[in-house]
């Protein structure tokens, strides 16, 4: 298992369960498909995962220096998105039927893969908060206002700005969650028991089904286009809290461990792999209800993935920004080396 000693295994789990639902939704993209399965995690698919990205972020306010967190966002963001990126350029563009030139665009303005660049935007945007404020108050009223500044950017935005900047509120809302929850994890650690999990679940479910019949509330974190803004935003509240619960209380299989510790790749490839893999099912004239295709083309695609991420790992973990290869590469080329 290519995992970082001391990594938390919940984490994992939980970015394991995200990128899978992942793979799910962009299967069912591929598919005319309606009632839609994605509507069943769409409150905790990306948010949670944000929440994660928060969380992971910094263990200790007081320790915090800015030049040691630009360094680790680009060697360790920045440097995966564009290798990624340029070397799926022209396969993108080919299944896509789009131009390379019309790629390289995107790329430059961060929208080949709005989530890694959105991270990266909204790490560097709390660096910079970090550095300034240590007070735990501070960071809450942050939370207000950038749950504001999401519910402002859906009104006044139809389009996607440069590097997604039209989320970068409601991105910055549930990462600022992540971090604080991690300042008082120690705390709420006494929540996490298996009466609170069935409570939150049930609850979850009654309003998600309630939500189903009467409202159908949308929302695309990527856009920031609600139907409702704060509804949304309610909804997510209760889906973190509910697989947070969840990640925390149960073992995590070693699949979703090795999908959570290796996400970025997982999320880089599963485009093209679900296409391809949909493809085939087609061309093997596979007839299956358009659920379990959508559910099947996700898991096999992930498998296909395994090989893959197993060879970059091993034989070029400069790709992936990784600490070593990458400070062997700066000492090469005579520069200062990354934290």
């Amino acid at each position: 298992m290519l995992m970082e000693q001391n990594r938390k295994e919940w984490v994992d789990f939980g970015k394991g369960i995200a990128m899978f639902l992942v793979f799910i939704y962009h299967s069912e993209s591929l598919y005319d498909k309606s009632p839609s399965l994605s509507y069943w995690f769409l409150f905790f698919r990306m948010p949670f995962f944000i929440f994660l990205s928060g969380y992971l972020f910094s263990s200790n306010w007081e320790s915090f220096t800015v030049k040691r967190k630009f360094k680790q966002i680009f060697r360790g963001i920045l440097w995966p998105y564009f290798l990624f990126t340029l070397a799926m350029c022209y396969p993108k563009a080919f299944m896509n039927g789009t131009t390379i030139e019309q790629g390289l665009v995107d790329i430059m303005l961060g929208w080949a893969s709005w989530f890694v660049i959105a991270l990266a935007v909204v790490q560097t945007l709390m660096t910079l908060i970090l550095s300034k404020i240590k007070q735990v108050n501070g960071f809450v009223v942050l939370l207000i206002i950038f749950a504001g500044i999401g519910w402002g950017n859906s009104l006044i935005f139809e389009d996607r700005l440069p590097f997604n900047l039209q989320n970068v509120g409601i991105v910055s809302f549930y990462f600022t969650l992540g971090l604080l929850y991690r300042k008082y994890e120690l705390i709420l650690k006494y929540f996490l028991t298996k009466k609170n999990l069935l409570a939150m679940f049930l609850l979850y479910l009654g309003m998600l089904m309630f939500d189903y019949n009467f409202i159908h509330t949308t929302g695309d974190i990527s856009a920031n286009h609600y139907s409702n803004f704060w509804l949304y935003v309610f909804y997510t509240l209760f889906g973190i809290i509910t697989v947070l619960l969840f990640v925390n209380l149960h073992k995590c299989p070693r699949v979703f461990s090795f999908i959570g510790a290796n996400s970025l790749i997982f999320y880089f490839l599963n485009g093209g792999v679900l296409k391809i893999v949909s493809l085939m099912i087609h061309k093997l004239h596979i007839v299956l209800p358009v659920s379990i295709e959508i559910v099947l083309v996700a898991i096999i695609a992930c498998l296909l993935v395994i090989p893959i991420v197993l060879i970059i790992n091993k034989f070029f973990p400069l790709v992936l920004g990784k600490k070593e290869a990458f400070n062997k590469m700066m000492k090469i080329l005579h520069l200062p080396a990354t934290y």
